[in-house]
């Protein structure tokens, strides 16, 4: 008995976590679909409608291009191909997971970006660091934005082992 009344609180806990996730998520949905926030200045907030029918057109459009790619794969590709995919999707995973790491390296090979915007003032608040000068924490960019302490500590980090020249680790 203890079993089966376990189960049941199990499956009515497990039910109650999903209905109220679906909620949360439902609510974060609606709301994506009808407001932009956009910082303006130093920490003014201004929330600006959209259009819900442009966001809507545009999440069905990506149901209808996924729902079509389901389709002719289920369509055009045999079973057996499926199934041995199915059977190898390890090895299968490594060979995708290799080629885009190959790829990324040679796409920073090629591309020499140097950092702006919000990357430049993290780059320069990490030199500051490795210097010495935390004055940016008390007062100056980082006490308002400090949220970019991972990136900087991150910058930290690869500054310290590749210097401040080597766009390319920081790519």
């Amino acid at each position: 008995m203890g079993d089966g009344f376990t189960g049941k609180v199990e499956h009515g806990v497990k039910m109650l976590i999903m209905v109220l996730w679906s909620v949360i998520m439902l609510g974060l949905f609606f709301v994506c679909i009808i407001e932009t926030v956009d910082l303006v200045g130093d920490m003014d907030v201004s929330f600006n409608s959209d259009s819900p029918v442009i966001n809507i057109l545009c999440i069905l459009v990506f149901m209808l291009i996924a729902a079509a790619i389901t389709l002719m794969v289920k369509r055009f590709i045999p079973d057996r191909v499926i199934n041995s995919i199915r059977k190898n999707r390890n090895i299968i995973g490594i060979i995708i997971t290799a080629a885009v790491g190959i790829f990324l390296v040679w796409w920073i090979s090629i591309t020499h970006y140097e950092p702006v915007s919000d990357q430049i003032l993290c780059f320069e608040m990490a030199r500051q660091f490795i210097d010495g000068n935390y004055s940016n924490w008390s007062t100056g960019y980082m006490s308002v934005y400090p949220f970019q302490n991972g990136i900087v500590m991150f910058d930290v980090m690869l500054l310290g082992m590749f210097g401040d020249s080597a766009y390319i680790a920081f790519q």
